[in-house]
């Protein structure tokens, strides 16, 4: 008797472990899901901030946004047949995982191999609509920084093609079309990386610039055809008013996107830094130009910019193009020239 109450005793000792550690056990599992929850319900409320940030609607399968236009626009979620008419625009495209069908002239500055086998359908500034109408897409990216983008936009659309018509003149027009771009091609896992971190990086960046160190600066654009003296309405020009400069040129240009290039002005300037940007593919020529215009002016070297060797002719890539996201790398290095004893090379 007494062996079969010890034996009843060990079974309900057992039983009762059991119960207590599967009880454990579903409290550790509860607790494990109920974070995961709290992690996505989280990572969607910050998406559906960003998404009420930038004036997009999700409506499931699809996006509906104001466009450079200042049209409203629907476009379905992950196409599958897009033309890209812009290589700055191309380059972000893949990186945040789409892909496309057709696209234009590629540009040995902005090289985007993934895109190698896609049909060509002219330049930037000159394709047709009929080239786009043939490849029958279900997304045609636009620039409205091209007059002729704006009129392709229309016929597309009469033809009942989708498109996408942004421009990139800042910071905060690049974060938008990252979040159009992610929300398109459902990936919330790449907005954090190339915007929220970009921005976050750069905030940080303009928190530094000493307080009442203003230089005078003279933005220049260099072409074939000559200079031109830009205000700050250019992605170049965002970055140096962001950084505190003074850009003379906002009093020059009085509303236009450029003016002709003067010596007599910029004398009369004599700017503390003078930067300038290329435009076009003859970079030899554009050089020749420049140094015809400006350089072998007997009057150059008497310029203070070019005495303390403050002026700067800007890398392409980051300052022609679209720095997408490199827009900390192109911040940072006009940081540097400006604030050299902050910005540290």
């Amino acid at each position: 008797m007494m062996k079969k109450f010890k034996i009843m005793s060990l079974v309900i000792a057992i039983t009762m472990t059991m119960a207590l550690l599967v009880g454990c056990g579903g409290k550790a599992t509860n607790k494990e899901n109920n974070g995961a929850t709290d992690t996505n319900k989280k990572g969607e409320q910050v998406a559906a901030d960003s998404f009420e940030s930038y004036g997009i609607k999700d409506n499931g399968d699809s996006i509906t946004f104001i466009d450079s236009r200042d049209k409203e626009v629907t476009i379905k979620k992950n196409p599958t047949k897009v033309v890209c008419a812009y290589n700055s625009y191309l380059d972000l495209w893949y990186k945040l995982g789409g892909k496309v069908v057709g696209r234009v002239e590629e540009s040995d500055e902005k090289s985007v191999q993934e895109s190698k086998d896609a049909t060509d359908v002219g330049t930037a500034g000159e394709h047709s609509a009929e080239a786009n109408i043939y490849l029958q897409p279900d997304l045609v990216i636009l620039s409205n920084g091209f007059s002729a983008h704006v009129e392709l936009a229309t016929v597309l659309e009469q033809s009942n093609i989708p498109v996408l018509c942004m421009g990139i003149d800042n910071i905060d027009d690049y974060i938008k079309v990252v979040r159009i771009y992610t929300a398109l091609l459902e990936r919330e896992d790449s907005y954090k990386k190339y915007a929220t971190d970009i921005k976050g990086e750069i905030e940080e960046m303009i928190s530094k610039v000493p307080q009442g160190e203003k230089s005078r600066v003279m933005l220049m654009m260099s072409t074939v055809k000559g200079i031109k003296i830009k205000g700050s309405d250019s992605a170049t020009g965002e970055i140096l008013k962001d950084l505190g400069a003074d850009i003379i040129g906002d009093g020059i240009v009085q509303g236009k996107s450029s003016v002709d290039f003067s010596m007599e002005v910029l004398l009369k300037e004599d700017p503390d830094f003078i930067f300038v940007t290329e435009m076009g593919s003859d970079t030899e020529k554009i050089k020749e130009k420049r140094i015809e215009d400006l350089e072998k002016n007997e009057v150059w070297s008497s310029l203070r910019a070019v005495k303390e060797g403050k002026y700067i002719v800007l890398p392409k890539d980051l300052y022609t193009y679209k720095p997408n996201d490199r827009y900390v790398e192109a911040y940072n290095i006009i940081a540097e020239y400006l604030y050299p004893k902050v910005f540290k090379k």
